[in-house]
């Protein structure tokens, strides 16, 4: 979990599994009994957030900033943002001004990703 916490949700789960010896199922069925979601829509909330974190800490646009995240292209941003928000980025963007502070917590303190200190994964 760390791992792809400190990644921006850009590690596959392959490789997670692998450096810890676990078959992917068995890695994938542990971290969801550990964590409580899949370790793939882990990664994807992961990258989601560290979009918002990139345009407030350096202004950038959102194509530039969820190109920099690990996100192929601005539709590819725009799925997760429908999904995770309910609502497109333009339309959320009309409504609120200050968007990023209700998806943007500080990294020891998200919200989407904390767990227990005695959870390992």
């Amino acid at each position: 979990m760390h791992r792809f916490e400190h990644a921006g949700g850009q590690v596959s789960v392959k490789s997670a599994a692998e450096q810890t010896g676990l078959s992917v199922r068995q890695f994938e069925r542990r971290f969801r009994d550990a964590v409580g979601i899949p370790p793939k829509l882990f990664c994807r909330m992961q990258r989601f957030q560290r979009v918002f974190r990139a345009i407030e800490s350096s202004g950038a646009d959102w194509v530039g900033a969820a190109v920099r995240c690990g996100y192929f292209d601005q539709a590819h941003l725009i799925r997760d943002f429908r999904e995770f928000s309910g609502k497109t980025p333009t339309a959320l963007l009309a409504q609120e001004s200050d968007l990023a502070r209700h998806f943007v917590r500080s990294p020891a303190m998200s919200h989407l990703s904390y767990t227990s200190a005695t959870t390992s994964v």
